[in-house]
């Protein structure tokens, strides 16, 4: 078994939504660095837990690649080997890119080379 998922109902939904909305004013007023510190956080863990980077793994460390591995591979439908090679490490990258992007929400970036012609 992967998970248990409640039947649940629109009551149900209204205490997620409002469980949300009670968390989102504290997760706001946070400042932005911190918020990425957080997300940027989970990476490390993702890290810590399944050092896939690793030449020589523990294994401990091994064992718990294999489970993430094995459990994103139930969720995604893909094979053990693609979430190990793939999924688990790009996992990493994501949260390290958007713990840095939060960073920059609302700059307003141009790109420019001196070698692109005039428009």
């Amino acid at each position: 078994m992967n998970a248990r998922v409640p039947n649940s109902d629109a009551a149900d939904v209204q205490k997620a939504v409002e469980a949300a909305k009670a968390a989102f004013p504290a997760w706001s007023a946070k400042p932005v660095a911190e918020r990425a510190a957080i997300i940027n956080r989970i990476a490390d863990i993702i890290e810590r837990v399944c050092p896939f980077r690793s030449a020589t793994l523990s294994s401990n460390a091994l064992q718990r690649l294999d489970e993430f591995a094995k459990a994103e591979s139930q969720d995604q439908g893909k094979t053990v080997g693609t979430a190990k090679t793939v999924d688990i490490p790009r996992s990493v990258k994501n949260f390290r890119f958007f713990s840095g992007a939060v960073l920059y929400h609302g700059v307003r970036f141009v790109l420019w080379s001196p070698e692109w012609p005039d428009r």
